[in-house]
């Protein structure tokens, strides 16, 4: 089918969905406290995990069947099966229950929130100066802050979970603060450790912002080595990446750095730090840091998900009977060893940990149809003049839609910030688009954790993310501090089962109607991209990108590349002709998979190996 007939197919197709729609406008939402799923998900010990078991979707996934029938046969069956689909997620569909004074969208953080001030004795502050100086920005304590701080002033270690936006930087920043004031300047030292260079930069600022009383410092790159070695033995907060930090703590002597007095030891977004991409460093630096060398150090581990630090925390504490489990959804801290294990409600509790203000919802769009259902959306938004976060599945896809959108119209409104950018472009977009009151950010996770920006109204997600548990971060991007926020997915219809998936973890997600978009702006789309080489070029290359981002998600059963098609994907990026793209076959990838994370165990063992023989503290490098 030539591209003039395929855009009259989808004028036909849209005519029909809305005289449906029109048709359908009596259907009711059922308003109860039902499960949404008609087969429960397994429990266990870690219920949670399994939002990071493919396998947990095998009961939501319909087999395949043969190829004996007609192309047409299984095309109108598959249409069928998505239209069943879709009618039974919307019956599903659970309004969340509001307190009657309450506006949606204008609640403050249920539970979080709380009348308890900095000067409370229950916080067990011994710098008074520290207390009044906080006091001054922050009237009152939340509830992280309050059940945190008191068992870190008592020694203890803590892995805490809270929502995005419940104060987690600061419930670790005070108990340092208050440490470094009370006690002699150079006593004591703390190392913050976070996956992005944007939220390093962000701890910094606060740190700075509340108490003038010490030194921050800190080591991202972008800057020389030897400059970066000169800073921190003077510091008494450093914070800092895995990769950058590794190599300082293993050039430790060389640089005037002491690590006996380090005290406190933070890892912000824990779970992302204990992934294996960040195994090396990470490693690396607990060596030389963990409590079985340093006997009066203290670990903070925070995060909003708790997917993969209890599982491995072992590696970061050998030693569990001092830690302490602290979940804002319980009453209680949790002991954390190797006999008392964490319990279910904990677990689910802290899985869930969601503000009440967001709302959140899906929208059903056709593959071919993203762009304009993109451009529809972003004119609304620059209308209102909000400010928008566009998350996209890789580098390209957000360097694509950045420029795209650009040329179409939206020129001044939007911005891109991913990993490929070079460390000043990045700090400096950030900072533009934390100060702007309107502005459209195209972005990757990169900025999906721990980033701060004020007064964003809505968090799009143009691409499923190709981890689920990156769902809960993208989404804490709004409604933050009890502030509101709305946030949106585009689904292909092939991709609902995705929306099964998160009711199953407890997600309160609604479809959305009311997005309406023009299908006949794809011509226009077509012509920008015939006049602009550089605009096509970026889009093949986003092209190309996508298919191997969408073949390694993890729930694969899901998102499925062998039921796209790959027309209609080239028609999402305005291209006339969809470019030859060889994908790895799935045996392959699992053994070349297997092979890298063997190879990158060789290499630690070595490494760990070298470290443990250098009795001196003899340099070590990572290269």
């Amino acid at each position: 089918m030539g591209c003039k007939g395929k855009r009259k197919k989808m004028r036909t197709r849209a005519a029909a969905e809305a005289a449906r729609r029109e048709a359908e406008g009596a259907d009711s939402i059922r308003d109860d406290d039902d499960d949404v799923s008609e087969t429960p998900m397994p429990k266990g010990r870690y219920e949670v995990a399994a939002l990071l078991d493919a396998e947990a979707m095998e009961k939501y996934c319909t087999p395949r069947g043969g190829g004996s029938d007609g192309s047409k046969k299984k095309a109108k069956n598959k249409q069928k099966n998505v239209e069943s689909l879709r009618k039974r997620l919307r019956e599903e569909e659970i309004v969340p229950q509001r307190e009657e004074h309450l506006s949606p969208f204008s609640a403050p953080l249920a539970g979080l929130v709380t009348d308890v001030s900095f000067l409370d004795a229950t916080l067990r502050l011994r710098s008074e100066d520290v207390a009044h100086m906080i006091a001054r920005t922050y009237p009152t304590a939340t509830r992280i802050q309050r059940m945190t701080i008191p068992l870190v002033q008592q020694g203890y270690h803590v892995i805490s979970h809270a929502p995005t936006g419940s104060g987690k930087t600061l419930a670790y920043l005070i108990p340092i603060l208050d440490e470094v004031s009370s006690t002699k300047r150079m006593s004591g030292k703390s190392l913050v450790l976070a996956p992005t260079k944007e939220l390093v930069m962000q701890i910094l600022q606060v740190a700075n912002s509340v108490t003038g009383v010490v030194h921050a410092t800190a080591v991202t790159g972008g800057t020389s080595m030897r400059t970066e070695g000169l800073s921190i033995p003077t510091a008494d907060i450093v914070v800092g990446t895995p990769g950058r930090l590794a190599h300082h703590v293993a050039e430790h002597d060389s640089i005037g750095w002491n690590l006996t007095q380090i005290r406190f030891v933070v890892l912000d977004e824990a779970d992302r730090l204990l992934d294996p991409s960040f195994q090396l460093p990470m490693d690396a630096i607990l060596l030389r840091v963990s409590p079985t060398v340093n006997k009066k150090v203290q670990f903070m581990l925070f995060s909003a998900t708790n997917t993969r630090v209890l599982e491995t925390v072992k590696r970061v504490l050998p030693d569990l009977t001092r830690c302490l489990f602290i979940s804002t959804m319980s009453t209680t801290a949790v002991r954390v060893s190797d006999g008392t294990p964490v319990g279910e409600e904990e677990l689910t509790a802290a899985s869930t940990n969601v503000p009440r203000q967001l709302h959140q919802t899906y929208v059903v769009v056709p593959r071919a149809e993203r762009l304009c259902a993109l451009y529809a959306f972003l004119k609304q938004r620059v209308q209102e003049e909000q400010k928008v976060m566009v998350f996209c599945s890789t580098c390209a896809s957000s360097i694509f839609h950045c420029m795209f959108m650009g040329a179409v119209g939206f020129h001044d409104e939007v911005l891109m910030l991913h990993g490929d950018m070079k460390h000043r472009q990045r700090l400096s977009t950030y900072d533009l688009f934390v100060k702007s009151t309107c502005k459209v950010l195209f972005t990757t996770d990169v900025a999906a954790r721990g980033l701060d920006v004020p007064d964003v109204s809505w968090v799009l997600q143009f691409d499923a993310p190709s981890d689920p548990v990156a769902y809960v971060h993208r989404i804490g991007r709004t409604a933050r501090a009890s502030r509101a926020g709305r946030t949106m997915i585009f689904l292909d219809p092939n991709e609902l089962r995705f929306v099964e998936y998160l009711r199953s973890q407890t997600m309160s997600i609604q479809e959305e109607t009311s997005l309406q978009w023009d299908i006949g702006l794809q011509e226009a789309f077509d012509a920008v991209m015939g006049e602009d080489d550089i605009v096509a070029r970026a889009g093949t290359k986003a092209y190309v990108a996508f298919l191997h981002g969408y073949q390694s998600h993890i729930l694969g059963d899901v998102f499925n590349v062998d039921d796209i098609n790959l027309e209609d994907v080239a028609c999402s990026f305005a291209l006339q002709d969809a470019p030859v793209v060889t994908l790895k076959k799935k045996d392959k990838e699992q053994i070349y998979t297997k092979g890298k994370v063997k190879s990158m165990m060789t290499k630690l063992q070595k490494e760990t190996r070298k470290m443990r023989q250098a009795k001196r503290g003899d340099v070590w490098s990572l290269r």
